[in-house]
Order: structure tokens, then sequence, then C-alpha cells
């Protein structure tokens, strides 16, 4: 496959297609925009959301730096931020359906890298950095080829520090998911003020 192949293949609109992890839908995806998550007080400081749509929960402060902090979910994505952040600047979990059969690393390179060679594209195991309560997790990025800058791979889901932090997410107990989640170069605390919201993450069964 030729470079200019590549180029038309990563820039195509179905390069990544939304399927939802509910597996039994009665009403039009757009309906389930529409069912708000659950949020309750953990203490006075943090609040716990449950989503019963992406089927995942997780902590985070209701206040940082004297800003409220707020959540919004639209299709498979979940996103995080503080009232001073842009919509831009959010955090976020984007959730992908899995065949249970395969590897983490298989989805991945199923939904996000087919057609594309591995010396242009490729995925890789490897740990995130942070540290989760549910130490089941485990972590992998895509990765730009030598040669290749990260904005030639599929966006904004390849690794590029100059543009913060972003990773995929598996916990082998509930198989038929993944997540990726974006970082960037923004702060959000979860269950304690100097940890993550996302280091809180639980998919639920």
């Amino acid at each position: 496959m030729g470079r200019r192949e590549i180029k038309t293949f990563l820039e195509r609109d179905s390069t990544v297609s939304y399927t939802t992890v509910v597996t039994r839908v009665s009403s039009p995806v757009a309906d389930l925009d529409k069912i708000p998550d659950k949020l309750e007080d953990k203490d006075i400081e943090t609040i716990s959301l449950t989503s019963d749509v992406l089927k995942l929960s997780f902590n985070y402060q209701r206040n940082v730096g004297g800003y409220d902090v707020g959540t919004s979910r639209v299709g498979n994505k979940l996103s995080v931020r503080a009232a001073n952040q842009t919509t831009e600047d959010a955090q976020y979990i984007e959730l992908f359906s899995k065949k249970p059969e395969e590897s983490f690393a298989d989805a991945v390179r199923r939904i996000f890298l087919a057609g594309v060679p591995e010396t242009f594209c490729y995925f890789k195991e490897e740990a995130s950095g942070f540290t989760f309560e549910n130490s089941g997790f485990v972590s992998g990025s895509l990765e730009a080829g030598t040669g290749v800058r990260p904005e030639q791979c599929p966006g904004p889901y390849t690794k590029n520090t100059a543009e913060g932090k972003r990773f995929f997410i598996y916990n082998p107990a509930t198989p038929d998911r993944f997540g990726f989640v974006f970082v960037g170069n923004t702060f959000v605390p979860g269950s304690t003020v100097r940890t993550h919201w996302f280091e809180s993450l639980q998919f639920l069964p």
C-alpha cells in the first residue's frame, strides 16, 4: 500500500464507527443520549458517576480550582471538564465493542488499523503511567512508525506527546469492550484531589 493509499484510508469517515456496548437496544441509538447518568455523593467533595448506557463508573471531585466540574455523554463518549476548561480541553473516555474471543490488541487493530502497514502505524501494549484502583486494567497505545508523524495515524487515538497523554484501556473481566482515555494537558481529580478521575474507572458487567 503506497503512502497516498494509506492517507486516503486514514481519512475515511468510517475508519472508526460507533458501536454501542449495549447489546439490546429497543430504541434508536440517539435516544440513548437522553438516558441520564446516575450521580451520587460519595462524600462532601466527591461525586460517583454510573453510566448504565456505557456500563462504567468513576469518581470525580465536584470542584477544582474554584470551578465546578461537569460531565456530558454523547454516543459512546463521556467527557469530563471543569467549567473554566473549553470543550476542546475536555478529558474523556470513549467505549468500543470488542469480540469476546479476540485479544485486546487484535480488537484495536481491527477497528483502527485495518489495512494500515504495521511499519506506518502500530499498536503496543504498555503501562499508561497511571495507578488504577482496578488492578485488572491493562493499557496500550497506537504509535506512529519511524519517520511518520502522529497526525498521519488515526487521530486523536495515536500517542502524541506534544498534545497530551492518551491511551487504550481494557479489563479481561469484561471482554466485550475496551476504552480510549484522552487526558490531554488538563487535570480533573478523581477519588482524591491528587488522583485522576479515570484512575477510579470501573467497567461494569
